[in-house]
């Protein structure tokens, strides 16, 4: 319970505060109700047709989290 309640309270100030995450709607228990976002997982992507353009956003997204002191645990 208090891990939901933990990445609801995350989501909910990295949305606020214009990080691409899910919109975080409601926290009950165990679960978390957040936006739907209609896409592919990147690792379910067999070609991008800018990877340099792609690498250099996810890089500038990482550099953004460091200044807000966290580490995101995919990178």
């Amino acid at each position: 319970r208090l891990a939901a309640q933990k990445e609801w309270a995350f989501m909910k100030v990295l949305h606020e505060n214009g990080f691409p995450v899910p919109k975080p709607i409601d926290q009950a228990r165990h679960c978390i109700l957040m936006e739907f976002i209609d896409a592919y997982p990147l690792r379910q992507i067999a070609g991008v047709e800018s990877p340099g353009k792609l690498y250099s956003q996810l890089m500038d997204l990482i550099v953004r989290f460091a200044r807000s002191g966290l580490i995101h645990g995919d990178f």
